[in-house]
């Protein structure tokens, strides 16, 4: 394992494994009588005006297509006031970005299939905290990027809805720790990554329109970001943005529930991610998108 699979991190595994897989024996005797396993399928379909990956830059010309899919199984739901998780659910998905620009078209008769990053892992809530463990793998079936990366994650979001007066408004904070464990996204070393984001928003039209303003930053905690002596680059990034989200009620409920989206955000990069970048240090990117749940 990297020497960068630090205690901190296994420390950080060790937490949300607790949450996720180790509740009490009361617990699991409760959840036992409740109803079989309940199922999810989600879809995305997503457009972009340039592909920037935490604040590194993909792709900026040409279509930009991202379709995913996620299948979410649920192991474990708690029946009554039990102590340890409410509900534990298993997820396993795929996304993949799709360009006809340079990148699509990095290694000749490959495609332009230029990433899929397929992920799996578990997600725990216990009261208003939900805690995530996730293994990903990253990878361009067009050989748009050399070697694959392979990522182990923790995120920890809290719901406080409510908490503001006024029930259609939260802040939604989350952290996300990253490690990769093989390859590496930016610089020569495998590195550890810090998010730290927020999202507040409210119903701009009753049960018709949310707007949402999702504020992002992303730091190096261990070499993610690397200046061009190799040395560790703290900041990285941060995503200022704005997006509207529609139901698609027209749509019958036998065919899911779909939802449309559109939004703008402002990149402001770190010094390593604006060389990337072409010497740009933001940029403003558009996104549209469909959202289909089962």
């Amino acid at each position: 394992m990297n020497r960068r699979f630090t205690k901190l991190s296994l420390a950080l595994i060790a937490l949300v494994l607790g949450m996720v897989i180790a509740p009490s024996a009361n617990a699991q005797e409760e959840g036992a009588a409740g109803e079989g396993p309940d199922f999810s399928l989600d879809f995305s379909l997503d457009f972009t005006t340039q592909y920037v990956f935490r604040g590194i830059n993909q792709e900026d010309q040409g279509l930009i297509f991202q379709p995913g899919v996620e299948f979410g199984l649920n192991v474990y739901e708690a029946a009554g006031e039990a102590k340890g998780p409410s509900s534990v659910d298993f997820i396993v998905g795929i996304w993949n970005s799709v360009h006809d620009g340079p990148t699509g078209n990095a290694t000749p008769g490959q495609g332009i299939w230029y990433e899929a990053d397929v992920y799996f892992g578990l997600s725990a809530t216990c009261g208003k905290y939900t805690a995530d463990l996730t293994y990903t793998n990253y990878s361009s079936p067009g050989g748009g990027f050399a070697g694959d990366v392979d990522e182990i994650s923790v995120g920890i979001s809290y719901d406080d809805s409510g908490a503001w007066g006024k029930e259609d408004f939260a802040l939604n904070p989350s952290v996300l720790v990253a490690f990769e464990i093989n390859g590496f996204a930016e610089g020569t070393q495998e590195g550890i990554y810090l998010e730290l984001g927020i999202e507040p928003g409210f119903e701009l039209v009753a049960d018709k329109v949310t707007l949402t303003f999702p504020i992002v930053l992303g730091l190096s905690l261990d070499d993610y970001y690397e200046d061009a002596s190799g040395d560790n680059e703290t900041f990285g990034y941060l995503d200022l943005g704005v997006v509207a989200t529609v139901p698609m009620d027209f749509i019958p409920a036998k065919f899911g529930a779909w939802e449309a989206s559109a939004g703008v955000h402002v990149l402001l990069l770190g010094d390593s991610n604006e060389t990337i970048n072409g010497g740009d240090d933001n940029e403003v990117i558009a996104t549209f998108g469909i959202g289909i749940g089962f």
